[in-house]
């Protein structure tokens, strides 16, 4: 297990992101002449441009709407500064952080209300995150970095507005992106990001079961997984260790780790490497989960069975592979109530 220190740490750092303080005006503020009338305007860098914003003329009210704002982002920055102390520790204890390529990526999708809209992280960089959630060294082959973010898009998100589609909203903030995949016909769009690091949206299969469809939420053609609404369901908020934090939200690891069990076995052909990852992502999880969280596991398992036979098929078939797992469920079964 992590050293407690650090995992109170961590614990000290997501309740600092949860509890962030508001800042009613960003960028830096002044004032400016025009047509002989004083305004105050607000300044804020987006990528490599510099946007201005009116705050109002100059008043008695619009002062104190200066003044309330430059005390707001005292505050921040103090905030700020605590947390990046905070994260430079946990890195120096050697917990995972994403490369700068990501935790750019990452920053620019929380910024633009991804994760906020109920968006969520999948794939490996969900799993990088569940060493400091459960307080566990895992080891390094199960998060060997990839050359690619995935996010998941439950039916229910709303991105697609006046703003554009999330990845209209990413060229937005200065990021520079080039479509590799999805140019035309019905396959799913695959995004790459600033020249080398891909991205991809997934969501559910819908009842037509397409293997791709336009998601009228983000305004984009996404591919369809399938089991992927089981993932998603009551996910948990985590940090990502880049600059003074970022806040995204993942899968809780107890479905994760069942989820991870179902899809390897759809992995066929040049995919076959990716379901050893897969199931021992889910292994190593499980073993824990057993032990630290016995009871949502068990939740979480009792959920999966109820889904029909063809969900408990393909479960059974990991579970012959990986007998570990089977003997850790059964000991959760005994302790909370028979599932199978």
């Amino acid at each position: 297990m992590l050293p407690l220190q650090v995992q109170t740490v961590y614990q000290d750092l997501l309740q600092r992101v949860r509890s962030a303080p508001g800042v009613s005006i960003k960028g830096s503020t002044l004032k400016i002449e025009k047509g002989g009338r004083g305004y105050s305007i607000a300044r804020i860098r987006i990528g490599d441009k510099v946007h201005e914003k009116s705050i109002g003329p100059d008043s008695a009210e619009t002062r104190k709407k200066v003044e309330a704002a430059i005390r707001e982002q005292t505050i921040h920055k103090a905030w700020d500064q605590e947390n990046a102390r905070l994260i430079a520790m946990l890195r120096s204890a050697g917990c995972l952080a994403p490369d700068q390529l990501t935790g750019k990526l990452l920053s620019a999708l929380d910024r633009i209300g991804f994760f906020q809209s109920g968006g969520i992280l999948g794939g490996t960089h969900a799993f990088r995150h569940y060493p400091l959630e459960l307080g566990a060294v895992v080891p390094s082959s199960l998060y060997s970095m990839t050359g690619g973010v995935a996010i998941i898009a439950p039916s229910h998100i709303i991105l697609a507005g006046d703003d554009g589609s999330p990845t209209a909203r990413l060229s937005k903030l200065g990021r520079d992106l080039r479509t590799v995949f999805g140019l035309t016909g019905d396959d799913p769009q695959k995004w790459v990001i600033d020249g080398s690091i891909e991205l991809e949206i997934s969501s559910p299969v819908r009842r037509g079961g397409e293997a791709t469809h336009r998601h009228a939420g983000v305004g984009e053609r996404v591919q369809a997984l399938r089991y992927l609404e089981y993932a998603f369901k009551d996910p948990i908020r985590a940090v990502s260790l880049y600059r003074s934090g970022i806040s995204v939200t993942i899968p809780s690891p107890q479905r994760y780790a069942l989820h991870k069990l179902l899809i390897a076995q759809l992995r066929k052909g040049e995919f076959l490497l990716k379901k050893q990852k897969d199931l021992n992502q889910a292994e190593w999880l499980i073993l824990i989960l057993a032990e630290t969280r016995p009871y949502e596991l068990w939740e979480a398992f009792d959920d999966l069975w109820t889904r029909g036979a063809k969900w408990r098929g393909v479960l059974k078939a990991s579970l012959v592979e990986r007998p570990e797992i089977d003997e850790r469920l059964l000991a959760v079964e005994a302790q909370f109530g028979r599932v199978r």
